[in-house]
């Protein structure tokens, strides 16, 4: 089990550490091999290590998680995702929210393709 980032109540409850065990679980709990790139099986390790060093840190590298979400983005195959997602303005929308680099846009973010993974329904924000 991930480490978890102890918060103040006067914080956020969202840290990088936080949102960085919860890209891993994505990762592993909504994404078979049938739905990844080919080339995902060479990223995966390195990809899982960078979060990993986020999950175990004492700051928050919100840069680093960004840049892993976008790394995981980039490996999977579009079908895999539900077909709001795919769309060019909803799929923009979604990168300027990790292009921020702050941790609630980030948030969003990853529910954001947690939904698209699941096929759910797609977030408001994103309408």
């Amino acid at each position: 089990s991930a480490v978890r980032a102890h918060s103040s109540p006067s914080q956020s409850t969202i840290s990088a550490q936080t949102l960085a065990a919860k890209l891993i679980d994505i990762e592993d709990l909504y994404l078979p091999w049938k739905c990844v790139k080919s080339s995902w099986n060479h990223k995966q390790r390195k990809w899982y290590e960078k979060l990993n060093t986020v999950v175990m840190s004492t700051r928050d590298d919100v840069a680093l998680v960004c840049e892993q979400i976008h790394v995981l983005h980039d490996s999977i195959k579009p079908a895999a995702l539900a077909c709001w997602f795919t769309a060019a303005a909803a799929k923009e929308m979604w990168k300027i929210a990790v292009n921020k680099q702050e941790l609630n846009s980030a948030e969003e973010a990853v529910v954001c393709l947690q939904a698209a993974l699941t096929h759910a329904a797609a977030p408001q924000w994103l309408l």
